[in-house]
């Protein structure tokens, strides 16, 4: 029996978005560049704060229904959008739509893609239909939270996430 029939390309996927969930929640941000659509108030001044401070680039801005010219627009560190020409935001309520892709690079690390595949591929034998594998496997998860509640109970994905949370904390991502 193959490992495709072990574990059909949807399980695989469920599994690793499982990981990739557990990762970047612990973290406080994106590994790889996902899109996000904001509706805020226009307030009269001329910067707009969007919600996740690790903009990676603009895909649309509307105001009042009407779409803006992006090149009049700048995003500051932090997810601040500004308008350097001196324009405002026009006053309203949820007149202003962004969408915009955010995330702490447009591709993950390798550190992080190497811990996902490698939660994955643990949270697969954890759920694997084999009885003797899964039991092993979640006699070592339920382990590691044991020792620390806040673990995944995954080695990999627990040493990735003590790496990068007190960088993404530093540089303002959480």
């Amino acid at each position: 029996m193959s490992s495709v029939d072990l574990y059909p390309v949807q399980r695989r996927l469920d599994a690793a978005e499982v990981i990739v969930a557990a990762i970047e929640g612990a973290v406080g941000t994106s590994f790889v560049a996902r899109r996000h659509t904001e509706t805020h108030d226009g307030t009269g001044a001329e910067t707009l704060l969007l919600r996740r401070p690790d903009v990676l680039g603009l895909v649309s801005v509307t105001v009042n229904g009407s779409v803006v010219d992006m090149t009049s627009l700048a995003v500051l560190p932090g997810g601040v959008l500004r308008w350097p020409t001196g324009g405002l935001w026009n006053p309203g309520r949820g007149n202003v739509r962004v969408t915009y892709t955010a995330g702490h690079t447009p591709t993950p690390p390798a550190d992080v893609r190497e811990a996902a595949l490698l939660g994955t591929r643990e949270h697969l034998l954890a759920t694997s239909s084999n009885a003797e594998i899964a039991e092993r496997q979640k006699a070592l998860v339920k382990e590691a939270k044991a020792a620390d509640p806040d673990s995944t109970g995954y080695v990999d994905v627990d040493a990735c996430i003590r790496r990068w949370r007190p960088r993404v904390e530093l540089i303002g991502f959480a």
